[in-house]
């Protein structure tokens, strides 16, 4: 996870990471929703543009591993054989 307060551009370096390929949401922390971008992320140095730039235009950029399905952040983790 990252947070830039302004919805400044972000750039990570994925070779610290756990996983080949990434999986992307932007959370927004003043409404407590998540947008998809969807995965397929590859390289070694990723850039992303926040949605919205600005004062009181907060984002968290959340990558996970595309191999460990996690849930959209935000949202309760699916738990198998529970209803």
């Amino acid at each position: 996870m990252v947070y830039s307060p302004m919805g400044k551009p972000i750039t990570v370096r994925t070779s610290c990471s756990k996983g080949e390929v990434f999986r992307g949401w932007w959370f927004d922390p003043r409404m407590g929703e998540a947008r998809p971008l969807g995965d397929g992320f590859r390289d070694d140095l990723l850039t992303f543009q926040p949605p919205s730039q600005g004062e009181d235009c907060d984002w968290v950029l959340v990558l996970d591993s595309a191999a460990e399905k996690f849930p959209a952040p935000g949202t309760e983790r699916y738990e198998e054989g529970r209803n």
